[in-house]
């Protein structure tokens, strides 16, 4: 038994009944999107996990029959790049394949060729292991739940942050008024002592030697909540305050914002200004960027048991409360429609990223082979 799927089994006794319910087996159903362009989707029927293991009962591998998701999830790639399946240990185990690289590879294989990327899952489930000892960099979007979770990161102990809200000031947010935040380079986070850091603007470069992670919400609901945020920091502080700076934040925050974060360093490497509305082109880049990251979270996403797996590889232990919440109510001169509206590149965004979360959390099940509690330890984060 492998490192990855290696745990206690003293430990499966203590699971409480909520933790050893089992997955339902899926049926075949036809899909009909857009009106009507139907394609079939084939559910995988995870094998159910018994509620009468013991301790002295051995651990049931979960079935590793692929998903089918939709065969057209990555056709935005304009790159034809085929990879051959038998070419790829050798290609994983070169140095020079960057790590954010090998996530694209193992997502896009899910789809693509689910028959090679199950004769290498063991391979990909070791790689995955050997990321979570680096350096970790959260891209917060507001409004997510990244508060809450730099504020477990600090009661925890365990990872070395920034005071605060766990950003340094090359992280301060531009869209809350910060003068004029400027990329960061590897050689500089190589540099800094923390070993979560959260980075409350765009997306530069991924860097070889730090893994990280993004945290998506209902883009309608994220944006209302971040556009109260903002008016009541006006309410209190006098709209004198933000006499110069009001217009474009607003714009900012109500316009795709998460399309931005993950596009914007396109942009700016272009020589454009950062102050720019998200258009289709960035729609796509902000896709190819998502597909490389280590960890998407998704507070509100249903299987919550994955979610753990991924704290745990974060090496984040304590439950995520609802610190800095705000109000998601609909404001007068915000009706929900006209979010809707502004916000129809994250709306697409976000239901690409939920689909990238299922077939993470379809990888880490296969990986791991059972189903976790707060007191198994799946992943080796000692080191």
């Amino acid at each position: 038994m492998n490192a990855i799927t290696a745990f206690s089994h003293k430990n499966i006794s203590t699971l409480t009944p909520r933790m050893r319910k089992p997955f339902r087996i899926a049926s075949i159903k036809k899909w009909h999107l857009n009106g009507g362009i139907g394609f079939t989707a084939v559910y995988l029927a995870l094998l159910q996990i018994s509620a009468c293991l013991d301790e002295t009962s051995t651990p049931r591998a979960v079935s590793q029959t692929p998903r089918n998701y939709d065969e057209g999830l990555f056709s935005f790639l304009e790159s034809n790049e085929e990879i051959s399946c038998q070419s790829i240990p050798e290609l994983l185990s070169n140095d020079d394949l960057h790590p954010s690289k090998v996530n694209s590879i193992r997502r896009r294989l899910m789809i693509e060729d689910p028959s090679c990327f199950q004769s290498h899952i063991e391979l990909f489930g070791q790689m995955f292991q050997s990321r979570i000892k680096e350096k970790h960099v959260m891209l917060h979007i507001p409004k997510t739940g990244g508060t809450s979770i730099c504020q477990s990161v600090q009661e925890e102990g365990i990872l070395a942050n920034p005071e605060g809200n766990c950003w340094k000031e090359e992280f301060c947010p531009y869209w809350s008024g910060c003068s004029d935040p400027q990329p960061t380079t590897c050689a500089q986070l190589k540099g800094w002592y923390a070993d979560f850091v959260m980075n409350e603007n765009w997306l530069d470069s991924y860097c070889k030697y730090h893994t990280y992670s993004i945290v998506m919400r209902e883009p309608v609901a994220r944006t209302m909540s971040h556009i109260n945020h903002f008016l009541d920091a006006i309410a209190a502080r006098g709209d004198e305050h933000f006499a110069e700076t009001k217009n474009w934040r607003l714009s900012l925050i109500q316009w795709n914002y998460m399309t931005w974060a993950l596009s914007a360093s396109r942009e700016i490497d272009m020589g454009g200004s950062k102050r720019f509305t998200p258009e289709e082109n960035h729609l796509k880049f902000a896709m190819k960027r998502l597909m490389k990251m280590d960890y998407i979270i998704d507070l509100n996403h249903q299987d919550e048991y994955c979610r753990d797996y991924l704290f745990q590889a974060m090496k984040i232990k304590n439950t995520i409360g609802h610190s800095n919440s705000g109000y998601a109510g609909y404001a007068d001169d915000f009706p929900q429609k006209s979010i809707e509206a502004t916000n129809s590149l994250d709306i697409e965004l976000y239901n690409f990223a939920t689909k990238l979360i299922n077939l993470d959390c379809h990888f880490l099940r296969l990986s791991l082979g059972v189903e976790g509690s707060d007191d198994m330890q799946v992943l080796d984060t000692k080191n």
